[in-house]
């Protein structure tokens, strides 16, 4: 019998991923998430939030093939308007970052910035999707949205790893 393991070598780990948020975003543990955010609004129906996955794709899929799955999976949206669609480098690491509005029969208005990289750690190719959503207010500044923004631009990832195999 052969021992096999994670993380290790063959294995490896998920890409340690690090944001900075005011102290107003609280941490919250979701399904299918590394790290989450909400800021908590009280009484109101919708919290602005921050989620972020990380998983394993195969070796032939690349930024491109992201674009394809986030516009095939936006079409669903009612009124939705991108109003940002641009390549962006944050942190020494290239991100597709996707910007947009769409009518919510829950909420009303939302914006919600998408932005993916993708990191190669060994043997193993992760994305990692930052997804930030909050209300789509009138006046010119979304206070909450660039909040978003501003978390966006922090993160930092990492996938320096060693193992013993």
């Amino acid at each position: 019998m052969i021992l096999q393991k994670f993380p290790s070598k063959d294995f490896p780990a998920l890409p340690q991923i690090e944001i900075e948020s005011l102290e107003s975003w609280e941490n919250v543990s979701l399904p299918e998430s590394v790290l989450s955010l909400i800021k908590k609004k009280g009484k109101i129906n919708f919290s602005p939030n921050v989620i972020i996955n990380s998983y394993k794709v195969f070796e032939d899929f690349n930024l491109e093939t992201n674009k394809k799955n986030i516009s095939s999976s936006l079409e669903a949206l009612d009124d939705l308007h991108i109003f940002n669609d641009r390549m962006s480098e944050i942190n020494n690491k290239n991100w597709q970052v996707i910007e947009y509005i769409f009518k919510s029969k829950e909420v009303g208005l939302v914006a919600q910035i998408i932005a993916t990289t993708i990191i190669d750690i060994e043997n193993a190719k992760f994305i990692i999707r930052f997804t930030g959503t909050a209300a789509a207010k009138e006046e010119s500044e979304n206070n909450d949205y660039m909040e978003i923004q501003k978390i966006l631009s922090s993160i930092k990832i990492s996938g320096e790893q060693k193992y013993e195999n």
